[in-house]
């Protein structure tokens, strides 16, 4: 690079351009508080949500917000939910079942059944991650299952599970799909093959 590039560098981005750039993304820890929650008390009539919620208090299982652009939950952790949040994010069913669906990650770890780590082959990670998500999402459906035959005049958690893309996976699990069934269903959805047996 030359001293004419530098500064051409220097002159876009200012003097301190190789700087280090601190900057906290921890969310409001009362608003996180309240958040899980209001969370936990959408679901809580749900015996498969509160089963989790139990779990995840005896196993402490830590939830730790973050602020981003969008919702999202994700376990890079053994322990530990991390979920990202903006600053207009309130307690939804979509949010909730994002938060259950995490916690059942979460339980699967403790249960000795990880994510696959780079060491895999292509289709024993792929196959892996699906058999994972496929999992995550029979217990989103079944909370939203619950919550329903509970009113079914609330449909938030079913409409939820369709935007997610779920539906057809909820549809085979109300006519007791077998879990081979679900996983093809789930390959057929997101485009990959899945090594079956």
């Amino acid at each position: 690079m030359t001293s004419d590039d530098k500064r051409d560098l220097q002159g876009t981005f200012g003097a301190k351009t190789n700087a280090a750039v601190h900057q906290d993304y921890a969310a409001d820890a009362a608003l996180s508080r309240t958040l899980i929650a209001d969370l936990r008390a959408m679901m809580i009539k749900s015996v498969t949500a509160k089963r989790l919620f139990e779990m995840s208090d005896a196993q402490g299982i830590s939830v730790r917000f973050m602020r981003g652009r969008e919702e999202t939950a994700y376990v890079p952790e053994f322990k530990t939910v991390f979920m990202t949040i903006t600053p207009r994010t309130r307690a939804t069913a979509r949010l909730a079942l994002l938060y259950a669906g995490a916690l059942r990650e979460a339980e699967q770890n403790i249960l000795g059944f990880k994510r696959p780590g780079v060491e895999a082959d292509d289709d024993s990670w792929v196959t892996q991650n699906a058999v994972k998500n496929v999992d995550m999402i029979k217990y989103m459906c079944a909370i939203a299952r619950e919550i329903y035959e509970l009113n079914q005049d609330y449909t938030e958690f079913l409409d939820s599970i369709a935007a997610f893309g779920h539906n057809d996976i909820y549809k085979a699990l109300t006519n007791k799909a077998s879990d081979e069934d679900l996983l093809r269903l789930y390959a057929q959805k997101e485009h990959i093959d899945v090594r079956e047996g």
